[in-house]
């Protein structure tokens, strides 16, 4: 009987450990951390047709921008890193020669070889300081894919991109 009891109160208390344990924590709120990263295309640079020719100061009104200073009002001292790049593709993201990296424009922070590469180096060189990251790809991706075969015809471009989500 004396065992019995024992056992029930250690399999009790490894059940109660158990459960404990496997409960998923909720959400934890970080306040952004001293670098924003801003990587992607023509979106995360900023660009707008009314502003073409301007150099990246005149692009301060795009959402990074203003995402930065909403977080501003939480760390006021965060600090913008925004390798977007006007032209960059999924795959120049990944293996580097973005089309709009050495326009007149030039780049918000300047970085060599891919985008990728260099957000992992800036992130390397930064543990634990930078949060948060936004990631904008998929326009060029769209235009690279169906606009050749479609020779700039929208009207094919969205058919063959249907087609294509299958």
């Amino acid at each position: 009987m004396i065992f019995a009891k024992a056992l029930a109160g250690l399999l009790g208390l490894v059940l109660l450990t158990a459960l404990a344990t496997s409960a998923a924590p909720g959400p934890v709120y970080q306040a952004p951390q001293a670098y924003y990263l801003a990587l992607g295309d023509s979106i995360a640079y900023g660009l707008q047709p009314t502003k073409a020719g301007l150099p990246p100061s005149g692009f301060r009104t795009g959402y990074v921008d203003v995402f930065a200073a909403r977080l501003r009002a939480l760390s006021p001292k965060l600090r913008v890193v925004n390798y977007g790049c006007p032209g960059e593709s999924a795959k120049t993201f990944i293996e580097g020669g973005c089309s709009g990296r050495h326009d007149v424009r030039g780049l918000h922070d300047t970085f060599k070889g891919s985008q990728l590469g260099a957000a992992l180096a800036f992130l390397r060189a930064h543990p634990g300081r930078v949060s948060p990251i936004t990631l904008t790809l998929w326009g060029n991706d769209v235009f690279d894919e169906f606009a050749p075969a479609c020779k700039g015809d929208l009207v094919c471009i969205r058919s063959r991109a249907y087609e294509w989500r299958g």
